[in-house]
């Protein structure tokens, strides 16, 4: 597995090759797109093979399988567009269409044949669902109320929020708004505090090892960082510095 890793805001994506990786879940909503070839999906001991795109939903056990290159985006579920993506997807453990990503194979081919650059495709891949007529009008019916606390959080992104300061936020008692959270986006207030360390840890892994990366963000140990690692995003840290070809950030 040869991948180039690219993380902005509270999103991760993946471009490369991906042969035979073990099964696995993560807690990340994750998209698969086939940029050569095609991609084989392997869930509920069901294999699938797909040109267009599949959405696979979190704590699916899963693998997928292809020679050639693939897109790989995972989204928080407490994002905007992961809240978005968790409604289209629903009560299905994985779909497949290829309604919202149309205008995502392009500008991957030209990434890998050098014509862009990581930034611009990581551009591409956020207005593609921002600028979606889909996107807007569930923006426009979505709870007022968990879209303020989903911005609220990614605004204090660096540090730890406490549930009383979302409750807060929006009137309700600790208790009341855990429920509601939880209700809203299918996952714990917990969770997504997990997501954002582990996203944020992104940026100095490769650099500074496991270890000092651990440590920095709170971290109880080197197993306890690989074990939140790997639930979030389907990998270990280690898998992660020894396949990544490019390591390119974003610090918005």
């Amino acid at each position: 597995m040869k991948l180039t890793v690219y993380r902005k805001k509270d999103w991760v994506f993946l471009i490369g090759s991906m042969e035979k990786n073990q099964m696995h879940k993560h807690y990340a909503i994750q998209i698969s797109i086939p940029i050569e070839g095609t991609l084989t999906l392997i869930a509920n001991t069901e294999e699938t093979t797909f040109k267009t795109a599949v959405f696979i939903k979190p704590n699916i056990l899963h693998r997928l399988e292809s020679k050639g290159n693939n897109l790989h985006i995972f989204f928080n579920p407490h994002s905007r567009i992961g809240f978005y993506i968790n409604s289209l997807i629903r009560d299905k453990p994985y779909y497949f269409n290829d309604e919202l990503i149309t205008n995502l194979v392009r500008p991957a081919k030209d990434f890998i044949n050098n014509v862009i650059d990581i930034a611009s495709l990581a551009e591409c891949i956020e207005k593609n669902f921002e600028e979606s007529s889909s996107f807007k009008k569930f923006e426009s019916n979505a709870s007022e109320r968990i879209l303020s606390v989903l911005d609220y959080i990614y605004k204090n992104k660096h540090r730890w929020v406490q549930a009383e300061e979302c409750a807060n936020l929006i009137h309700l008692s600790k208790s009341r708004f855990l429920h509601f959270f939880n209700e809203e986006t299918g996952s714990t207030f917990r969770r997504s505090q997990l997501w954002i360390r582990i996203c944020e840890s992104v940026m100095m892994l490769k650099e500074k090892g496991i270890s000092e990366t651990a440590h920095h963000y709170g971290f109880y140990d080197n197993a306890h960082y690989g074990r939140a690692f790997k639930e979030n995003l389907g990998f270990t840290p280690k898998a992660f510095i020894n396949s990544a070809v490019l390591y390119n950030i974003s610090e918005n």
